[in-house]
């Protein structure tokens, strides 16, 4: 799998989980994980949906740039 098919599988995960955050009653507890590591910490809703939202933002840009530069599958 090239790396243009591995940034948009990451950008559909961050897609449903978005859509399952948003999903959320307001102020519910989610669990966090931690980068490089098995341990998850207590996060509000809210932050988590806002942290989900600036990668996505991030990686569809990273997308877009490759898609200019003909990184993309044809």
């Amino acid at each position: 799998m090239d790396s243009y098919q591995q940034l948009q599988k990451k950008v559909d995960e961050l897609m449903v989980v978005e859509s399952e955050l948003t999903s959320l009653r307001k102020g519910a507890k989610v669990y966090k994980q931690q980068p490089n590591s098995f341990i998850y910490f207590r996060d509000d809703c809210h932050q988590a949906l806002n942290d989900c939202r600036k990668q996505l933002h991030q990686l569809r840009g990273e997308l877009e740039k490759m898609k200019t530069e003909n990184m993309a599958p044809k």
